[in-house]
């Protein structure tokens, strides 16, 4: 997981999309592929106390009332395969020249490696990624169902290569309760404290993803896509001794927290059906 370049901006997405399939005539992809999306919050029984409230590690419970997660894409990355094995660094293809020491000059002025230039004459985009976008709410306390989706640009084609990674950015993530104190310190009144957790964004959520496409896969892929918003999200914030105002919790340290364990321990389970 990837933490944006300002870990107090966070953002919990969802996303559902498409990808292309295989086909073997001139101009046509070599793979189509759709999306399903889902996001939900994990409450496993361990988490729940006697009186139906999210227990955290403060000593704390929480009797929620709603939780949300807007989602904004899903993006597929390829680890590129194959290439054109008769790339000659002395003799270089249009748009590259003054090839030495592993790489080649770009006419656009980047220095691209050898690699890189066998693999795109080979017709294979060297980390090449499908974008899917969605702007859609999930309902985290609702069983989990597929996610709207906007197709990707392009059609959402795929080229023949190894998947490398699958990923969720999201935008934001809404958590409305009630925090009561689990102890007879008085941090809190006995009738608890509302408070709307609220994390803006992006944060990315990623996992290797086995698989390829290649001239024996099918044409169709279908991946299946979960995101579960953790357990531990609250975990180590004192609600008794943090700003709230006006229900909301705008004490900065507590929103690093809960932004860190979302990072640490938000999950995206992934299956693959061709």
């Amino acid at each position: 997981m990837r933490w944006p370049t300002d870990p107090r901006s966070l953002l919990v997405a969802a996303v559902a999309g498409g990808l292309a399939g295989c086909a073997w005539s001139d101009g046509e992809p070599w793979a189509r592929a759709t999306f399903d999306v889902r996001a939900t919050l994990d409450l496993p029984v361990a988490r729940i106390n006697d009186d139906g409230r999210w227990v955290t590690t403060t000593n704390q419970s929480v009797d929620l009332f709603a939780a949300s997660a807007t989602v904004r894409s899903a993006t597929l990355t390829f680890a590129a395969t194959g290439g054109d094995a008769s790339f000659d660094p002395a003799d270089p293809p249009a748009g590259y020249s003054n090839c030495h020491n592993g790489h080649c000059h770009a006419d656009d002025g980047a220095l691209v490696d050898y690699e890189d230039i066998a693999l795109e004459l080979g017709g294979v985009d060297p980390g090449a990624t499908t974008t899917v976008v969605v702007a859609a709410v999930a309902d985290l306390l609702a069983d989990p169902s597929p996610l709207p989706m906007t197709p990707c640009a392009g059609g959402c084609t795929l080229e023949r290569g190894d998947f490398a990674t699958m990923a969720v950015t999201l935008d934001r993530l809404v958590v409305d309760g009630r925090v009561f104190d689990d102890t007879d310190s008085g941090r809190i009144d006995d009738g608890g404290v509302d408070v709307r957790v609220e994390l803006v964004g992006p944060i990315v959520v990623d996992v290797p993803l086995d698989g390829a496409v290649t001239r024996d896969t099918p044409v169709d892929h279908a991946f299946d896509v979960t995101l579960t918003i953790p357990a531990q999200l609250l975990d180590g914030v004192d609600f008794g001794g943090v700003e709230i105002t006006d229900g909301r919790l705008t004490d900065a340290s507590a929103l690093i927290t809960i932004a860190a364990n979302l990072v640490e321990h938000a999950t995206l389970d992934v299956t693959v059906d061709r």
